[in-house]
């Protein structure tokens, strides 16, 4: 028998190749983006120094960690695209099916590799960003300011403050995962409860019944945006505004929705394992 971690690690390998390509085509529009942009004024800053000059080369690296970050969405949106449509093709890939794992065993590693491969992406634009801030830094002065900064920034928040925020900080991230496994989920319940009903239903009848299953997965897809969409909102404000997001309220609204999602989670799971043992069929590939 194959392992569930033998079985993860090759689904990262063989779904990591996109990660790469991606990241990579971020990378370039990034630096052609920022450089037809020709930002106005970016080579000053105020400080409690006064005016600062920053250099022209820490002015491209910061104009670029801004690009990057928010090229990072889409690049997060194309991945999961990608993903979702490998997670379908492993799932009806009979050459796939044959390895010795049981069926829950291998949906799951099939749905925990694209979750990771998200995460891998978005650890990718951070260790980036972080090393072109560092490379910028010695270009902006940092005698000049980043003290000062960092003592008004120490005495504006306390320790529990910072734990606070680094706890919502987890919060968010954890949220965008399980929203990610959850579109995972419900595509794959969509294609498995299809292929059900056209496979085990009369024809008379499979059509009804499909339209009805699809219906009630859109639906069910509309509730689900709108549900994230109202988190993000809030995500955003908080970050826009700076509120210290570490506050208890914005954290235990956090944890519920996260407890929410993973009950969702929970369930769809369940459902798509029992469909996919009892009533999918894999398909020979050509």
């Amino acid at each position: 028998m194959t392992s569930w971690w033998q079985l993860f690690k090759v689904f990262c390998k063989q779904k990591s190749k996109s990660v790469y390509l991606i990241f990579i085509f971020q990378l370039i529009s990034s630096f052609a983006l920022i450089i037809m942009a020709k930002p106005v004024n970016s080579n000053n800053f105020y400080s409690d120094a006064g005016l600062i000059k920053v250099s022209n080369f820490s002015s491209f690296c910061l104009g670029l960690v801004g690009m990057i970050f928010m090229t990072t969405f889409l690049a997060e949106g194309v991945l999961g695209i990608s993903t979702t449509i490998k997670n379908e093709r492993f799932n009806k890939s009979k050459t796939w099916r044959l390895i010795p794992i049981s069926n829950g065993g291998y949906f799951t590693a099939n749905i925990a590799s694209s979750a990771l491969e998200l995460i891998w992406l978005g650890v990718l634009n951070l260790i980036t960003i972080i090393v072109l801030g560092v490379i910028a830094l010695p270009g902006m002065h940092p005698n000049k300011w980043l003290g000062e900064m960092v003592n008004t920034i120490g005495k504006g928040i306390s320790t529990s403050e910072f734990s606070q925020m680094l706890s919502y900080l987890i919060s968010i991230v954890v949220f965008l995962v399980l929203i990610a496994i959850a579109w995972y989920l419900m595509i794959s319940f969509l294609n498995f409860s299809s292929s059900a009903i056209v496979n085990f239903l009369p024809k008379a009848s499979n059509k009804l019944v499909l339209f009805f299953v699809r219906a009630i997965t859109i639906i069910i897809l509309l509730v689900l945006f709108d549900f994230v969409s109202v988190y993000f909102g809030n995500i955003f404000q908080n970050i826009v505004n700076w509120i210290p997001a570490g506050s208890e309220a914005q954290t235990g609204d956090m944890l519920q929705a996260n407890l929410a999602i993973f009950i969702f989670d929970i369930i769809v799971a369940g459902v798509d394992i029992g469909l996919f043992n009892k009533f999918f069929e894999a398909k020979i590939e050509h």
